[in-house]
């Protein structure tokens, strides 16, 4: 994140969206397939990763988008089991 003021937004935003999301789903949904996923640590795990983003970066909406797209998965892995 310490690119944030050195690149414009839409390229970091891109950047993210294009490498860096992408593993970072694929680690979640690693995570939440495996026999008894534990949810606190799925969910400080997102939170931490959340808190390292700069407001600016979470406020967009494609950042948004990614993050909706975890509380989704979260919440269809615990809904249906």
């Amino acid at each position: 994140m310490s690119w944030v003021d050195m690149l414009p937004h839409n390229s970091l935003v891109t950047l993210l969206d294009k490498h860096f999301f992408p593993r970072w789903l694929q680690v979640l949904g690693t995570w939440l397939s495996g026999p008894n996923p534990n949810y606190y640590e799925v969910t400080s795990w997102y939170q931490g990763w959340k808190a390292l983003f700069p407001q600016q970066l979470l406020t967009d909406s494609t950042v948004k988008g990614i993050t909706n797209v975890y509380l989704c998965m979260l919440s269809c892995n615990v809904l249906v089991p």
